[in-house]
C-alpha cells in the first residue's frame, strides 16, 4: 500500500510577523547603508584642512539587504497559516 506523504509548508502566525518585521529592520539597514557617504579629512602641507568624498562604499551591500528584506516581507506574507486548536 502506497502512501501519500505530501506536506505543506505552513507557519504559524507569530513566525509570519517575525518574518515581515525581520524584513522591515533588513529594508531599514539597506537604505541606510546605501546612503552612507563616506569622507575623509586630510591635512595639505600648510595645515590648512580638507575634505575629500570619496562616495558610497556601501551601495552593493545595501541593495542586497533591501532584496533580501523584501523576499522577507513577501514570504511573510503569502505563506500558509497553520491553525492551532488546543
Amino acid at each position: 500500500m502506497l502512501v501519500s506523504t505530501k506536506t505543506t509548508s505552513m507557519v504559524t502566525q507569530k513566525e509570519k510577523q517575525m518574518m515581515i518585521a525581520l524584513g522591515c529592520i533588513l529594508i531599514v539597514a539597506g537604505v541606510l547603508a546605501s546612503l552612507y557617504e563616506a569622507r575623509e579629512t586630510y591635512t595639505d602641507l600648510f595645515g590648512k584642512p580638507y575634505t575629500v568624498h570619496r562616495g558610497y562604499p556601501y551601495q552593493t551591500i545595501g541593495i542586497i539587504l533591501v532584496l533580501i528584506g523584501a523576499i522577507f516581507i513577501g514570504l511573510g506574507i503569502f505563506t500558509k497559516t497553520m491553525t492551532v486548536t488546543s
